[in-house]
């Protein structure tokens, strides 16, 4: 199944515009794995974050935050989201898109 990244909230939205019951997209929100859901959303984050300059400006932050929030995931769920991409990048030496020639 390709994901797109999609939080619960716009799961939950476009499964009702598809007419799918209350009861059954319930349902289906409580077999979604947490960690393949998170694991989705970093993976559509990432690229994001390695082009960014780090650390993160506030303007870099908002929009990232935005950008997680408009696909469906909860404000305090973006922020432990964007959190963890950023240590991962930061670790692996991804900056811009690239990897660090330098330490620090």
């Amino acid at each position: 199944m390709r994901s797109r990244g999609l939080g619960p909230l716009s799961l939950r939205h476009e499964l009702r515009r598809h007419r799918v019951a209350d009861e059954v997209i319930e349902e289906v929100l409580a077999e979604v794995d947490a960690s393949d859901a998170r694991s989705a959303a970093v993976a559509i984050l990432r690229p994001r974050v390695a082009r960014c300059e780090l650390p993160l400006s506030v303007r870099d932050e908002r929009r990232l935050l935005n950008f997680l929030v408009r696909r469906g995931h909860p404000v305090s769920q973006a922020h432990d989201l964007l959190s963890a991409t950023v240590a991962e990048i930061e670790g692996q030496g991804e900056v811009g898109g690239r990897v660090r020639a330098y330490p620090g």
